[in-house]
């Protein structure tokens, strides 16, 4: 289990990037130290957050953090070549699983067959993007099947919050970073369900996801896939309901 190598000198090139004030601060550096310490592979998401420091959402709008963006990537890339290259996939996947899988080995046999497929495994010094990779190959393809399915699940689980409360809820409570108001016409991203319409037509076809950065992910009909979409945590979505008489073609299928 990997740690990072050096807390004091990563806490310190973060504060360094950091445009506010109190990011320099003694408290917030002891605080990013105590977070290094735990292991990588526990706290992945937290870990791709603090080694972006532009991207740390403090209440405005909000971006994917890089994991989830290499995520992206790779589940785009997958999707791509998914019905074309089923033994490569599978066979790539039977690569990782190996027990007794070394990542410099696997780099060196795989890389350039995975490049020459449209995708190139990015580097970057602030974190371990290889392996990051292998993870989401493993999380993203599911071969239980007869054929090979591309899950295509961005980001990570819900955290559970509680159930979604209606606007005299909403009152007391705001600002409490919950984000679960729902009512019969609108819907903030974290209490949306499979089969919700918004009111530009677009269903939504996947449970919402974390996407990091204080932003819920949201699976909506459109193209072949789907599209996931990133919006603030805050964000009062119009929901499409029968008083809203849709025309025909409204509603993508």
């Amino acid at each position: 289990m990997s740690r990072c190598p050096d807390q004091n000198l990563l806490a310190e090139q973060i504060l360094s990037r950091g445009r506010y004030p109190y990011l320099r601060s003694k408290f917030f550096k002891h605080i990013l130290q105590h977070i290094f310490s735990v292991p990588f592979v526990r706290f992945e998401p937290l870990l791709v957050l603090k080694l972006n420091i532009s991207n740390i959402c403090f209440g405005g709008d909000c971006s994917m953090t890089p994991y989830v963006e290499l995520q992206e990537s790779v589940i785009r890339w997958l999707l791509r070549i998914q019905t074309t290259e089923e033994k490569f996939l599978k066979k790539l996947l039977q690569a990782i699983r190996e027990p007794k899988f070394e990542l410099p080995l696997f780099l060196k046999e795989w890389e350039e067959p995975i490049r020459d497929l449209g995708f190139s495994i990015p580097r970057d010094e602030m974190w371990d993007v290889p392996k990051a990779f292998c993870e989401i190959i493993l999380k993203q393809i599911d071969d239980n099947g007869p054929k090979l399915k591309i899950r295509n699940l961005l980001g990570f689980p819900l955290h559970n919050y509680g159930e979604p409360y209606g606007l005299k809820e909403w009152v007391s409570i705001r600002g409490s970073g919950h984000n679960l108001l729902r009512t019969k016409r609108f819907g903030q991203p974290r209490t949306l369900k499979v089969g919700d319409i918004l009111v530009t037509g677009e269903k939504v076809l996947s449970p919402p996801r974390e996407g990091g950065n204080g932003a819920v992910l949201v699976h909506l009909s459109g193209r072949k896939h789907g599209t996931w979409l990133s919006f603030p945590s805050r964000t009062a979505l119009a929901l499409l309901t029968e008083e809203d008489k849709p025309p025909r073609g409204l509603i993508e299928l």
